[in-house]
């Protein structure tokens, strides 16, 4: 043990890769990270780094790195955050999902993509944890792995996801205005859309931080909630229900419905952000972050889906 501190001290002055450094019981080093103060300056600030006796590494982040200039987020802001993040637009065509791969496919196809969306926030937290650089984005990681084009093409790319993304949901609100506020208010849609743009959007948008949104994401969860309740109160209410499928019932049904369980678990461009304003954080309480925020989002969509399809079968529209 006596060795394992000297080599900890010593780590503070020329920090060694903890990654290969054997031990028979818990140690903690510290190395130098480069962190953001006020101004915006990068400044090396200790980050505790945890080895256990499996060499399983974890840092946790000092409590002092919390302030005004560097939001934090409580661990259900995290959670709910990232749940926002993932739940979309595409709640409502999983039911039209399943009527195309049938119960067997639909059901495996569901956990399947959950399950590796899982894996990839997993994978992008130790990549994040092992860049060395705090608050480090999709553009960092890039940066790291192919220089400044590959940092650029990383970049524009998540830039026009998040606008096609973005895009969409306001074309969808939109629509449901159309149809609940009257026509005799003489309210037009381009007058809805620079109202929503410009009242909603451009407020929520302009937050630094992810932490400052998290009772708005707790509310957007709580009406995707209120939706998928309708869609199971009325499958539940349903005399009787119309046939539906176990099997897919056309192999070309079942690839058109691929996309959109790809894209119902989407949320790795935010998860970096989110999972660097946690507030004491460690490699076990990012894990229930994204661990938690998959099991809501596939329990939601599974509701979503069994309900919509015993309710409506094959005749549900995507």
């Amino acid at each position: 043990m006596r060795a394992g501190r000297n080599q900890a001290t010593a780590g503070v002055q020329s920090p060694q890769p903890v990654a290969s450094t054997p031990c028979s019981d818990t140690q903690r080093l510290l190395h130098d990270t480069d962190v953001e103060n006020a101004h915006g300056a990068l400044s090396p600030a200790p980050v505790e780094t945890y080895i256990d006796s499996h060499g399983h590494v974890t840092s946790s982040v000092p409590s002092a790195d919390v302030s005004p200039g560097n939001p934090k987020s409580p661990l259900f802001g995290c959670v709910f955050n990232l749940t926002n993040t993932v739940l979309g637009a595409g709640t409502l065509s999983l039911p039209f999902a399943f009527a195309a791969t049938g119960w067997l496919l639909g059901l495996f196809i569901l956990f399947g993509v959950g399950g590796l969306s899982y894996t990839s926030l997993r994978l992008l937290q130790r990549t994040v944890t092992c860049q060395g650089k705090r608050h480090a984005t999709f553009y960092h990681l890039a940066l790291a792995a192919g220089g400044t084009r590959l940092a650029l093409i990383v970049d524009g790319i998540c830039f026009f996801y998040l606008f096609a993304a973005m895009s969409a949901y306001q074309v969808l609100i939109l629509d449901a205005m159309d149809q609940t506020i009257p026509a005799s208010w003489g309210l037009h849609q381009w007058l809805l859309s620079f109202f929503f743009s410009t009242c909603i959007l451009l407020p929520l948008s302009l937050r630094r931080s992810f932490a400052a949104l998290k009772y708005f994401s707790i509310l957007a969860v709580m009406m995707v909630l209120y939706v998928v309740s309708l869609t199971a109160a009325h499958a539940m209410m349903e005399a009787s229900s119309p046939a539906t499928h176990v099997l897919p019932p056309t192999i070309k049904g079942a690839f058109e419905a691929l996309p959109i369980f790809a894209f119902a678990f989407s949320s790795q461009i935010q998860f970096v952000p989110i999972q660097w304003e946690l507030v004491e954080r460690t490699e076990r309480r990012v894990t229930m972050i994204a661990a938690s925020a998959i099991t809501i989002c596939a329990s939601i969509y599974l509701c979503m889906a069994s309900s919509g399809y015993h309710a409506f079968g094959s005749a549900v529209k995507g």
